[in-house]
C-alpha cells in the first residue's frame, strides 16, 4: 500500500496529520528493518517521504512549548487527549501547526496549472501511439475539446481523466 501524506490546511487536516504519524513511523521501522535489497527498492519511495514527514513532525514537536508538546506526545501514545487538555491548547497547536506546514499561509502542495496537465496528457498519449482524434472518441468527446484539454485552455474533468488513465495504461 502507498502511503500518500497530504493535509488539508485546517483543524481537520491537522487531527489527519497526528493519526498518521504512527503509520509513517512503521513505514521508517519496517524499512530499516528490511533485508531484501529488492524489498527494499521497492519501498524506498515511501520510505523517503514518510521519513520526510515524521522528521518534520519532529521539528514541530520540539519547536513546541512544554504543556503543548505533553499533550502531543500524550495524543500519539494513547489516541486521545489529556485529562487536562482544553480547546485553546487544540487551537493553538493547530496554529502552530499551520505555521510550521503552511508558512506564509501556502500549502506545501505544488499548484499544477492546465497547461501543465494538457502537456502531460499530450506526451502521454504519444508515448502509447494513440491519436488525438482516436483518444477523442475513446472518451466519447469531441476532437475540439480534447484539443482544449490538451492545450490548457480548457479545464479537465475528473472522469475523463480516469478514462484517459486507463486509456493510456498508466
Amino acid at each position: 500500500m502507498k502511503f500518500l501524506f497530504i493535509y488539508r490546511p485546517n483543524e481537520k487536516g491537522f487531527d489527519d496529520w497526528i493519526h498518521d504519524m504512527p503509520f509513517a513511523r512503521t513505514i521508517i521501522i519496517e524499512y530499516e528493518q528490511e533485508w531484501d535489497p529488492v524489498i527494499k527498492f521497492r519501498k524506498h519511495d515511501e520510505y523517503s517521504t514518510a521519513y520526510k514527514y515524521y522528521k518534520r513532525y519532529r521539528e514541530y514537536k520540539e519547536s513546541l512549548p512544554l504543556d503543548l508538546k505533553v499533550q502531543l506526545i500524550y495524543r500519539l501514545r494513547n489516541g486521545s487527549w489529556r485529562y487536562d487538555f482544553t480547546i485553546s491548547m487544540k487551537s493553538q497547536l493547530v496554529e502552530e501547526w499551520l505555521k510550521f506546514e503552511c508558512p506564509n499561509g501556502m500549502s506545501r502542495l505544488k499548484r499544477i496549472t492546465n497547461e501543465e496537465i494538457g502537456k502531460s496528457i499530450k506526451q502521454a498519449r504519444e508515448f502509447s501511439c494513440i491519436g488525438r482524434k482516436e483518444m477523442a472518441e475513446l472518451l466519447g468527446i469531441s476532437e475540439n475539446t480534447y484539443k482544449c484539454y490538451e492545450e490548457g485552455s480548457r479545464s479537465i474533468p475528473y472522469r475523463i481523466v480516469l478514462m484517459i488513465k486507463q486509456i493510456i495504461n498508466i
